[in-house]
Parts: C-alpha cells; sequence; structure tokens
C-alpha cells in the first residue's frame, strides 16, 4: 500500500498561519490609528488650553485696571501687562473695554492684540447674549460684539472655549476662538 495523506493537517496549518498573521496586522493598525489619534488630540488640546487662559483672563480688570483710558497704539508693551474686560474681579464685561479692545484689534493693531493677548495663534472673541431659554427674556437691544478675525475655511485646527458673563445686568455669553493654518 502507497502512503496515505491527511489533507485536512495541511488546510488547518495555513488557516493558524493566516489567523496569526492577520491578527498581527490588525494589532499593526490599532495601534499605528491610536497613536495617529492620541497625536492630534495633544495637539488640540494644546489650543483649548491657550483658550481656556485667554478667557479666564479676559474676565478680569486687566493689568492696569484703567487701560481702557490711555491710547492702545501709542504705549509702549510693559505699560499694558493683561488686557481684561470687566470692572474689578467680577464677571460684569465693561462696555468702554470692549469697546477699547475691539478698536485695537479689528483695526491696524491686529498684530498687537494678539501680542497683548499672548496668543499664539489667530484669534476671535464674540461676546453676545446669553441662550435665554433657560428662564430669563430676551433683551432686544443687547449688543453683539465682534473682536478679531475671521476663522478661515482653510484652518488645520481650531478650538472654541465659551465663559459666561453679564453685560449691563444681563447674562452674557463670551465666545473665544483660536485657529491655526
Amino acid at each position: 500500500m502507497g502512503k496515505q495523506y491527511l489533507k485536512g493537517q495541511y488546510f488547518s496549518f495555513d488557516a493558524i498561519v493566516a489567523a496569526v498573521i492577520m491578527v498581527m496586522a490588525f494589532s499593526a493598525l490599532l495601534t499605528y490609528w491610536y497613536s495617529l489619534q492620541y497625536v492630534t488630540e495633544s495637539r488640540s488640546y494644546d489650543l483649548r488650553v491657550e483658550g481656556m487662559r485667554i478667557a479666564e483672563s479676559l474676565l478680569s480688570p486687566g493689568s492696569p485696571s484703567d487701560w481702557e483710558t490711555t491710547d492702545m497704539l501709542s504705549l509702549t508693551p510693559p505699560d499694558i501687562r493683561q488686557i481684561g474686560l470687566t470692572n474689578g474681579f467680577s464677571n460684569e464685561l465693561s462696555e468702554a473695554k470692549i469697546i477699547k479692545f475691539r478698536g485695537l484689534a479689528n483695526g491696524t493693531g491686529y498684530l498687537r492684540a494678539k501680542n497683548l493677548l499672548r496668543s499664539p495663534t489667530d484669534f476671535q472673541i464674540n461676546i453676545t447674549q446669553a441662550d435665554w431659554k433657560y428662564g430669563s427674556s430676551p433683551q432686544p437691544d443687547f449688543p453683539t460684539f465682534i473682536i478679531g478675525s475671521d476663522a478661515p475655511k482653510n484652518a488645520t485646527e481650531v478650538a472654541i472655549v465659551y465663559r459666561g458673563a453679564t453685560f449691563n445686568g444681563h447674562p452674557a455669553q463670551m465666545k473665544v476662538t483660536l485657529w491655526r493654518q
């Protein structure tokens, strides 16, 4: 009699080798995916932290606290150490400070405003009436302030930070947007 071969043995060995190779390839792909996702999140995290820092500094009186009474473009950098949009350490926004900072940031002094915020990226600050569906009534004459430049459509990274405040005794929302191109 001749040799008898067991045909199923080679098939199961091939299937085991193929399964091991597939599991290794899938594990390598998952490892690459999560490491790439971590790098992206850490970059976005840095931008969000900067947005939170800027938003918190804006909800202070600034240093000096009466910086809005000075000529912003003629001052040397040490004269104003921090931009703040409130009177004192409350959340009540000062219209005079907002208008003064908007005049600087929306005009030829955008880079000066960016340096005063110590912002590593471009910025925009929106101050609007807070969402009124939770009890307070809308104020029809509530002003909207837009400070800084618009985020371009080709921005590679965008971070948005919201802070609550009051303006003339009414709830307001401050939105700080930072982006990289």
